[in-house]
């Protein structure tokens, strides 16, 4: 397994949560570097993506919405948990560093969550 990520064009726009995540981040901690949106790696199954990354740090944020919704979504249904178990390990087996936030975790330990990213940044390369 490669521990090179590929960055594949991205065309999509970023969801809301994503955009307050960016917000948090610039507010909270101005001193860590803007995150790469989007981060595509080929993945030998499909396309993986980070929802932001810092390439040179190897490390990644996944931001997950609709995780108490009573409809089946993306994050929320089997196949959905199935495919982030997936992109999650393939991170990791990769060099890669990954927190995931969830919407309620964004909304309520704000703190918390930029908090994390700053300790992962900080944390020295393996």
């Amino acid at each position: 397994m490669s521990k090179r990520a590929v960055k594949l064009s991205v065309t999509r726009k970023d969801s809301d949560l994503e955009r307050a995540f960016d917000t948090l981040l610039r507010q909270l901690a101005p001193e860590i570097p803007e995150p790469q949106k989007n981060y595509r790696f080929n993945f030998p199954l499909n396309k993986m993506e980070l929802d932001r990354a810092w390439v040179d740090w190897r490390a990644g944020v996944e931001l997950d919405g609709g995780t108490w919704s009573k409809t089946k979504s993306g994050h929320n249904s089997g196949m959905g948990i199935r495919n982030r178990c997936l992109k999650g390990n393939f991170a990791v087996l990769s060099g890669w560093r990954v927190l995931w936030f969830t919407s309620d975790l964004l909304r309520d330990k704000p703190d918390y969550c930029i908090e994390a990213v700053r300790s992962l940044l900080e944390l020295p390369f393996a």
